[in-house]
């Protein structure tokens, strides 16, 4: 198994590379971090489409995911107590990878026009917190490893980013079956999840209106189940429960919703990191149409956010939004071609 070491005390991070394209100086690679109990392996239909669209993919196992350092007593401790320092041991895990990745391969640099070449970085679902703790977590990650990467970095990817990654809370009414894999240990609450996540969802109002009543946030699920369609192998492949109840504590326990939004405030809408920290690096928000309700609140709470900043005068940065219309949250597994050239589309932009 492939795997990066990404520190001195040998914190090992585990990868599939799809490695340069052949003939191409000027190829993207692209950076994936999965969400909550789906593993990288859920990427892996984007493998052979990645040298036709001169693409290079790199799916990252996150720590305590199979081949990847598990999480420490510490670690553990820091989850259960909902303290800043597992947000702050997500962002050097980022960071450390992205170092080790450029010491050990001669990647194309960002184009002049910062439309092609270099590295974009893309977190899908709750992997949208460790990319987000990498750009907003600044004193930690440091001035030399954005200064560094600056040449590179140019795209940063929130994939159906869920409203708890970007810090916002939880309308009380909503049906949120995730915390009671925080609370106990059944099969029950480990069925749900992968169900309510993983189904396609309509919607009965116009998400462009911002109003939370245009989301269908009462269905415990929706139609065509995800897990329905994989193999046994498939299945054992790419889920790890075990790993997703962690996942979920890092979301609802202690102040950590505090401490999320503090990173996201930092990474995508304060105006002096804007400026100071990989100034060129664009944000894209990239969303499904038929998700669950989590990742459309998270877009309607960014765009009222970004809505009221640029109406008070503030520079912040570059920030696109996607829409993915008739696909769900594993629209890159459901619609692999489809979903793939809407995202290297939407990197160029």
């Amino acid at each position: 198994m492939p795997t990066a070491t990404i520190d001195e005390q040998g914190t090992r991070i585990y990868f599939v590379d799809t490695g340069s394209v052949f003939g191409s100086g000027n190829y993207t690679t692209l950076i994936m971090y999965h969400g909550t109990g789906f593993n990288s392996a859920t990427f892996k239909k984007l493998i052979p489409l990645a040298p036709n669209k001169n693409m290079r993919l790199v799916l990252v196992n996150r720590r305590n995911y199979r081949g990847s350092t598990p999480y420490s007593n510490t670690d553990l401790e820091n989850i259960a107590l909902g303290r800043k320092a597992i947000l702050e041991q997500m962002a050097l895990d980022a960071s450390g990878f992205l170092n080790w990745f450029l010491d050990h391969h001669d990647l194309p640099r960002m184009s002049k026009d910062g439309k092609s070449g270099g590295i974009c970085l893309l977190g899908w679902s709750m992997g949208t917190a460790t990319t987000l703790a990498f750009l907003g977590q600044p004193d930690l990650v440091g001035k030399q490893t954005y200064a560094r990467l600056e040449p590179y970095l140019r795209r940063l990817v929130n994939y159906d980013s869920p409203s708890h990654a970007l810090g916002f809370g939880f309308p009380p009414q909503a049906y949120l079956p995730v915390l009671g894999l925080t609370e106990r240990d059944t099969s029950e609450e480990l069925n749900a999840f992968p169900y309510w996540v993983g189904t396609h969802y309509t919607h009965p109002g116009d998400i462009a209106t911002n109003d939370f009543l245009a989301l269908d946030s009462q269905s415990q699920r929706g139609v065509r189940p995800h897990t329905e369609t994989l193999s046994e192998a498939e299945l054992e492949d790419m889920i790890e429960p075990g790993s997703a109840r962690n996942d979920i504590g890092i979301a609802f326990y202690g102040d950590i919703l505090i401490y999320l939004q503090e990173q996201a405030n930092k990474a995508l809408f304060d105006e002096y990191y804007a400026k100071t920290i990989l100034p060129r690096l664009k944000v894209i928000h990239f969303v499904c149409l038929e998700t669950l309700w989590v990742p459309l609140h998270a877009l309607m709470q960014v765009r009222k956010r970004r809505e009221r900043l640029i109406k008070e005068g503030k520079v912040i940065r570059p920030y696109g939004i996607v829409e993915l219309p008739n696909e769900s949250h594993f629209a890159h597994w459901e619609a692999p071609e489809k979903f793939f050239s809407k995202l290297v589309e939407a990197l160029a932009i």
